[in-house]
């Protein structure tokens, strides 16, 4: 459920695809067990503390098309080698139009 979701959160941020989050590469199905997405190498994982006010930039980036992330946390934001940031993992994605849970995700975001 959760890898579905994050598909269909790639089609619906195609305009952020290179620039906040990773380029959708492709959807995989391997002997009817396995599946799992083929996205653009951004990196790696960026530190506690590390890069706050650009990792907020991506949020908010993020929910100016209607969503939240629902999983902020270091490990879901990574960086390349010309420390530019980018998003991930978007299995707890979903719409939210209130400004509030915004704002309350931006804030995890310090940490």
């Amino acid at each position: 459920k959760e890898l579905k979701n994050e598909v269909s959160v790639y089609k619906k941020l195609e305009s952020l695809q290179g620039k906040v989050i990773p380029n959708f590469i492709a959807y995989v199905k391997i002997w009817d067990m396995f599946m799992g997405i083929v996205i653009s190498d951004c990196g790696q994982q960026t530190e506690e503390g590390e890069f706050v006010s650009l990792k907020q930039d991506c949020l908010r980036q993020f929910h100016d098309q209607g969503l939240i992330h629902g999983d902020v946390c270091n490990r879901n934001f990574v960086k390349n080698s010309e420390n530019k940031v980018f998003i991930i993992d978007f299995g707890f994605t979903q719409p939210c139009n209130d400004e509030n849970i915004k704002s309350e995700e931006l804030e995890s975001c310090k940490y």
